[in-house]
C-alpha cells in the first residue's frame, strides 16, 4: 500500500491550516484554575460513542470517504470507511496497544503496535489523547504542571508554561475550538465547529485536522447521527485470504 494513502486512512481516525492571527492580550478577570474547571465541566462525558462520518483530504487524488465510527472509552476505536456505492474500502480497529487495518481494495491488512506506529510516523499521540480529540475534548493537550491563559480574538487561549501546546475555547461557552500539539518532529492542529446538543451536553460535528512533520496531511471529518453512552459492537475479522503488509 502506498504509504501516504495508508497514512491518510490512519489519520482519518487519528481523526485548519495554521492561520496567522494577530494576538491581542487583554486583562483576564477569571483565574486560570477556575477557567480550567469550566472547560472540564463542558467536555463531553461519554463511555460509548458512535456516528456516521464523511472524510475529505487535501489530496485531490484521494476520494471523499463515508463510513461509521464507534468507540468504547479507553478500550477501542473502530472505523469502517466506504468508497463509491457504499462499498467498504477499509476497516480499522485501534486499541491502546495495537492498530489493525484491513484494506479491502487490495486484499491486504496491517497489524502493528500502536506506539511503534505512532513513532514510525513521528506522531506522539497517546490512545487516550486520540479518543478525546475525536469527540472535541482538549484538556489532555495541556499535560501536567502549571497553566496560563489569555484572551485572544474573543476566546480563551490556555497553554502550559512551555507555550508549545495550547487549547482554545469559546469565551462564552467554554467549548473547544482548537487544539495545538507540537513535539520535536511534528505539529498537529485540530479545529472544531458546528456544535450540536447531545442531551444536556454539546459536541462538535466537524473537525479539521492538520498534520505537519515527517508527513503533511490535512483532513476534514464531519459527523452525523451521533449517539453517546449506547453500547456498540466492533466487528473485525481478518480473513486467511488477506495478505499482511508492513508499513
Amino acid at each position: 500500500m502506498h504509504k501516504k494513502a495508508l497514512l491518510c486512512i490512519l489519520m482519518l481516525t487519528l481523526l485548519a491550516s495554521c492561520g496567522l492571527h494577530r494576538k491581542t492580550v487583554t486583562p483576564v478577570a477569571m483565574q486560570t484554575d477556575a477557567l480550567l474547571e469550566r472547560v472540564a465541566q463542558n467536555e463531553l462525558q461519554w463511555s460509548w460513542f458512535s456516528a456516521k462520518l464523511t472524510a475529505e483530504t487535501d489530496n485531490s487524488a484521494l476520494p471523499t470517504l463515508g463510513g461509521r465510527i464507534a468507540m468504547q472509552r479507553d478500550n477501542v476505536i473502530w472505523v469502517s470507511l466506504t468508497a463509491m456505492f457504499g462499498i467498504e474500502a477499509a476497516r480499522i480497529m485501534i486499541t491502546p496497544d495495537s492498530l489493525l487495518i484491513i484494506n479491502r481494495l487490495e486484499n491486504t491488512y496491517v497489524q502493528e503496535g500502536y506506539e511503534a506506529l505512532s513513532r514510525r510516523f513521528g506522531i506522539g499521540l497517546q490512545f487516550r489523547d486520540l479518543q478525546d480529540a475525536l469527540v472535541g475534548n482538549g484538556l489532555w493537550v495541556l499535560g501536567d504542571g502549571e497553566k496560563q491563559h489569555e484572551v485572544e480574538e474573543r476566546r480563551y487561549h490556555i497553554s502550559n508554561l512551555s507555550g508549545y501546546d495550547g487549547l482554545w475555547v469559546g469565551q462564552n461557552d467554554y467549548l473547544t475550538q482548537r487544539i495545538h500539539c507540537a513535539e520535536t518532529y511534528f505539529q498537529l492542529d485540530f479545529d472544531y465547529g458546528n456544535y450540536v446538543d447531545m442531551g444536556s451536553q454539546k459536541m462538535p460535528t466537524s473537525c479539521h485536522l492538520d498534520l505537519k512533520g515527517m508527513y503533511n496531511l490535512a483532513v476534514r471529518v464531519d459527523y452525523t447521527s451521533m449517539t453517546i453512552n449506547q453500547e456498540q459492537a466492533f466487528p473485525f475479522k481478518i480473513s486467511s485470504k488477506l495478505k499482511r503488509v508492513r508499513i
